[in-house]
């Protein structure tokens, strides 16, 4: 099952597995912003990375003297969230520890995921982890992964609602979807294979970072276990003014991710936009504000995927050379048995 938000601008359908965000859609323009998981290109929407974020080196972590494995970006992506509220503008979520998650991650949590729309085409994503101990102090990492189509698809409502229920697909996947009217769009099933990046004209767009000094980002490179490099290299920007704000643009192109993500640490932005420039005026196609320490830019390597994917990361995989215990990993979070933390970050359309 799904649920539902929605203003007059845009709607929003978050799955009840991983809690994600399976379809953007602006009703105004019927323009779709996420992918919808065909695995040519990357089998995933918008999954929660939590309780880490990235790769343990060689997939294990220690702690309290016992090993522990996990895969990248940890579990909550494929476990089925509880609904806690939904008032049509805005839907939380929940996934509570359980003995299942005790065999990968050995602390009591609560992980609350909500979706806030505002009265424009704003989406408000918000975590609040719990560390439901009474005793034990909790570490873990959380993140973001949505994957932007770059520019959006232009949907049509009939058009969808009739190849759900057409013998294209099964009556049960169009009944997916908690449907108030009718005319409610649909998540695009990952059947669709979209143009790639060439074809969509995705490369015509510039990833844009505001304020960053000098026009020069630090990135970080991950190896090919999903482990970070202690090796960096400079990103050099183009000046760009927008609406009198400054960014920091690069083009995007299928060489920007041939060496999988790009890693940028240490607070160096806490906005990335996606926009061309047509006729001296720019057309943004997605805009994402954070307030995390650190963020991943990727698409797939060598696939000339149509999607571009903006991370907010408290928290990141191992380095190449990392040789401690879960307390020791690099931005991870520690939370005191009762305490809470609570994070957000926006995407406007």
């Amino acid at each position: 099952m799904s649920e539902i938000i929605q203003n007059n601008k845009v709607k929003v359908i978050i799955a009840d597995h991983g809690a994600e965000i399976v379809s953007l859609y602006d009703m105004k323009n019927s323009v779709e912003h996420i992918y919808n998981a065909n695995e040519k290109y990357w089998k995933r929407r918008s999954p929660i990375l939590f309780p880490v974020v990235g790769s343990f080196k060689n997939k294990e972590f220690s702690y309290n003297g016992k090993t522990y494995m996990m895969g990248q970006h940890g579990f909550a992506r494929d476990m089925d969230f509880k609904k806690v509220s939904n008032d049509g503008k805005e839907v939380w979520m929940s996934l509570t520890s359980s003995e299942e998650t005790k065999e990968k991650y050995p602390f009591d949590f609560e992980l609350r995921l909500g979706y806030k729309l505002t009265d424009s085409n704003e989406l408000e994503v918000l975590y609040n982890v719990k560390n439901t101990s009474d005793s034990e102090d909790m570490y873990f990492s959380i993140g973001a992964h949505p994957a932007f189509m770059i520019p959006g698809v232009k949907i049509d409502a009939f058009e969808e609602l009739e190849k759900a229920l057409s013998s294209r697909f099964k009556k049960s996947d169009a009944m997916n979807v908690r449907m108030p009217g009718m005319l409610d769009i649909l998540p695009i099933g990952p059947e669709r294979e979209y143009p790639d990046a060439n074809e969509c004209g995705m490369y015509d767009y510039m990833l844009l970072f505001k304020d960053v000094k000098d026009n020069k980002l630090t990135v970080g490179k991950l190896m090919g276990a999903g482990l970070l490099s202690e090796e960096t290299f400079t990103l050099e920007l183009t000046p760009v003014t927008i609406d009198g704000v400054n960014y920091g643009g690069v083009k995007l192109s299928k060489e920007l991710f041939a060496a999988d993500a790009l890693v940028i640490e240490n607070n160096q932005t806490q906005e990335v936009m996606i926009a061309k420039e047509e006729n001296g005026s720019w057309n943004k196609a997605v805009d994402v504000k954070f307030d995390a320490p650190l963020f991943g830019i990727w698409s797939p390597a060598g696939k000339d995927a149509p999607f571009v994917c903006i991370e907010p990361w408290y928290g990141r995989c191992d380095s190449v050379n990392f040789e401690g215990d879960l307390t020791e990993r690099e931005y991870e979070q520690k939370l005191a048995p009762g305490a809470e933390f609570n994070a957000s970050y926006t995407i406007t359309i």
